[in-house]
């Protein structure tokens, strides 16, 4: 949208908002980097011309509380503003962002017209409102995780046993023929990883995630995703491409494999007719490396966009409750990293999970 099209400039007279226009920067703001840091001081106001954000704030732990979103024609900071205290919350783009800044001394300036002030603070008082209403729900989720982590618990219990058996019977097959070691690997490989997204599920649902780091080679992590996969992909009619590296990583092997395996999962699931392109890469991006992957389905939905990450958000899908991105996001977050995504309708959608080099 255009600057002058926003609806915080509705609040004032038209002479008013010619001086905030002339006042206003625009500027361009990366997807994954932060508009406000808690704790900064409050120097300008954000209106938001295209994309979006997620508003954090820290609990008394140290982990960050989504607080809620903002999006194109909302605006934020003004609460610093008015009162000169520092930023109470971060505030993070998930998507690329068009953005216009404008001082604290202009905004002052503007709000001594009482009218424009009252429409300001019966939009604020709304946005608590809302606020609220947020909270609430993140309380109603936290039970859910509760829920879903005691429930997961009891199954991996349960499971333990069939999974010891079916290892052995694995074993005894590969004694039996050598030839076999292939598949007797890959039936390995998915009871362990089974076994470890259980686990995975279980520290999300208490909010804890636990990596070890190694140092190894990225072309290594991929080639392993093309040995569990490439075959399942093939019956699916996709075409898996893995773009050579000779790029090193210090991260989690397993864990960030379980990316990889979460997210090329739902390319699948997204591209139903034959024909799909499934691409994994690597590349080094100043002292990040970036791993990539691409898909060309019909797209992420724009209505779950802003809240892909957040835990129970899904498009409708028959299969599944919306906690695999929210626990890939919490995988690369812990890693200090960070994790994005371009999307068009009908053209695909690339992740990019971009990790300390």
């Amino acid at each position: 949208m255009e600057l002058r099209d926003h609806q915080f400039l509705s609040f004032f007279k038209p002479e008013t908002d010619i001086m905030l226009m002339q006042n206003a920067e625009v500027r361009s703001v990366e997807s994954g980097a932060y508009l406000l840091r808690e704790g900064e001081p409050s120097t300008c106001l954000y209106l938001i011309l295209e994309g979006s954000a997620a508003i954090r704030k820290n609990n008394p732990n140290g982990s960050p509380v989504l607080l809620g979103y903002v999006q194109e024609n909302d605006f934020l900071g003004e609460f610093g503003l008015i009162d000169n205290a520092p930023r109470c919350a971060d505030a993070q783009a998930v998507e690329k962002m068009r953005v216009a800044t404008i001082s604290r001394e202009i905004i002052l300036k503007a709000l001594h017209d009482p009218v424009a002030l009252f429409r300001l603070a019966a939009h604020t008082i709304h946005r608590m409102r809302s606020a609220n209403q947020r909270h609430v729900e993140d309380m109603i989720r936290q039970e859910r995780m509760s829920l879903l982590g005691g429930m997961v618990s009891g199954i991996l219990h349960d499971f333990r046993n069939p999974f010891a058996v079916i290892s052995m019977a694995s074993e005894c097959i590969l004694n039996e023929s050598a030839e076999a070691w292939p598949y007797c690997d890959m039936i390995s490989q998915q009871i362990q990883r089974m076994t470890d997204m259980a686990e995975d599920i279980m520290d999300f649902s208490r909010g804890q995630v636990t990596i070890q780091k190694e140092l190894f080679k990225v072309e290594d992590l991929l080639e392993r995703f093309r040995h569990l996969y490439e075959e399942y992909f093939s019956r699916m009619s996709i075409k898996l491409v893995i773009t050579p590296t000779d790029l090193c990583l210090s991260a989690d092997f397993k864990k960030l494999l379980r990316v990889l395996q979460n997210l090329a999962g739902n390319a699948a699931q997204a591209m139903k007719s034959p024909g799909g392109t499934l691409i994994l890469s690597a590349c080094k991006e100043g002292q990040k490396i970036v791993l990539s992957v691409t898909d060309n389905g019909p797209g992420i939905p724009k209505e779950i966009q802003h809240n892909l990450f957040d835990a129970f958000s899904t498009s409708g899908k028959k299969e599944g409750v919306g906690i695999g991105l929210a626990v890939v996001h919490s995988i690369v977050t812990e890693h200090n990293g960070t994790i994005s995504f371009e999307t068009n309708r009908n053209c695909g959608t690339t992740f990019f999970i971009r990790l300390p080099a």
